[in-house]
């Protein structure tokens, strides 16, 4: 049973629209979470959240064009944002 149950689960998620949201909060923090100090990961699960995934959270992944990633970064550096800011965003 055990392994059926394995085996299903993993064709759902070969299968799956991964939203830019989902990725993050998935993916992206708890891989990188290990490797970052608690201090490191505050500000930068904080600077996602806020900056990306608040604009595109509810994005396809393979929706995503370059033009629209530099336009973003474009305009939070004209936001007044700092350098390293924007430099991490990237």
């Amino acid at each position: 049973m055990d392994r059926i149950v394995t085996e299903a689960a993993a064709k759902r998620e070969q299968n799956r629209v991964w939203r830019f949201g989902e990725f993050v909060a998935e993916v992206y923090f708890p891989y990188y979470s290990r490797k970052w100090k608690d201090s490191t990961k505050e500000n930068n699960v904080n600077r996602v959240s806020v900056h990306l995934v608040s604009k595109f959270g509810r994005m396809e992944l393979s929706g995503f064009r370059r033009d629209e990633l530099r336009d973003l970064l474009d305009s939070k550096a004209h936001s007044g944002l700092s350098f390293s800011v924007v430099d991490h965003l990237r």
